[in-house]
């Protein structure tokens, strides 16, 4: 597992667009729960599979990456979705079909493994609905209003006197700062009061790690042409693991949106101040911290 990690970082940084591979390693370091890919999870394989596909795929090499994207699908269910990616950054019909369909028939094959080992042509999909993985789907979503509603009754003061200060805040932050501070403000708030409906200690970190990669996935949008099919890649691994009607393993499914580190590396320059390195350090490992009482 040392040695898959190792590759999944130096994947990360040989892959970024703008050539900084140190700041996207660093960022892959710091983001909360990265200390996952020291565990026995496959999720190690498909991300540095992935990483290393979308850098030969990005030096002109789609062959390659399509091997590569192959054992990412391989690898992890979520890891066919690299195939997005390569489909459109590879150049020419033939070598588009190679980068993107390896993916699609890797993920085909363990497919048709499963149906042949179980006789069940659903296997995968009856596997995903056990009542272990707490899997409802979308619908699994309709519960959060009234868990918000919940929250209200028990925090009411508490949120109305959070709602005053921050709406001041955001007010004097926009006056005084920016636009886009008064918004990161104002999701902090928002993203509080959220968390006041998740029902567990769990779900609550899970959903921090939901918060953080929410906008880091809109800057990925906001870099530029370049970055926009790794941004629909990465938005796409976000919404799959978060339609999945639970957020239980969100952090370490998350850590296959391997774009949202470029988004940390080649953002803007107060991402990496060092005061926020450190707090992502210190989150990282009071997160690894919680796995004797937690599952990731």
């Amino acid at each position: 597992m040392v040695a898959a990690s190792g590759l999944a970082f130096l994947g990360v940084a040989a892959s970024t667009p703008s050539g900084q591979a140190r700041r996207a390693a660093l960022a892959l370091a710091c983001w909360p729960g990265s200390f996952m890919l020291l565990l026995a999870y496959p999720d190690v394989v498909a991300l540095g599979a992935a990483a290393w596909a979308a850098a030969l795929v990005l030096r002109g090499r789609p062959y390659l990456a399509g091997v590569l994207g192959a054992v990412a699908a391989a690898a992890r269910p979520t890891g066919v979705l690299i195939a997005i990616p390569l489909f459109f950054v590879a150049r020419g019909t033939v070598a588009r079909a190679v980068a993107a369909g390896a993916p699609l028939a890797a993920a085909a094959a363990v497919e048709i493994y499963f149906w042949q080992r179980s006789g069940d042509p659903r296997a995968f999909i009856h596997a995903q609905e056990l009542p272990i993985w707490q899997r409802n789907g979308p619908s699994r979503l309709s519960k959060w209003p009234g868990h918000l509603a919940h929250a209200f009754d028990v925090h009411a003061g508490l949120l109305v006197a959070a709602a005053l200060v921050g709406a001041a805040l955001v007010v004097v932050v926009a006056r005084w700062a920016s636009r886009w501070h008064a918004a990161a403000v104002a999701y902090a708030f928002v993203v509080g009061a959220l968390l006041l409906g998740a029902q567990t200690t769990q779900t609550r970190m899970q959903s921090v790690v939901l918060a953080i990669a929410v906008p880091a996935v809109g800057l990925l949008w906001w870099l530029g042409p370049r970055y926009r099919p790794w941004a629909l890649f990465a938005t796409t691994v976000i919404a799959v693991s978060f339609l999945s009607g639970t957020v239980t393993s969100f952090a370490r499914q998350a850590l296959f949106a391997f774009p949202v580190y470029w988004a940390v590396a080649d953002g803007p320059r107060q991402l990496r101040q060092p005061v926020i390195a450190v707090a992502a350090v210190v989150a990282n490992v009071a997160f690894a911290l919680t796995l004797a009482k937690y599952a990731p």
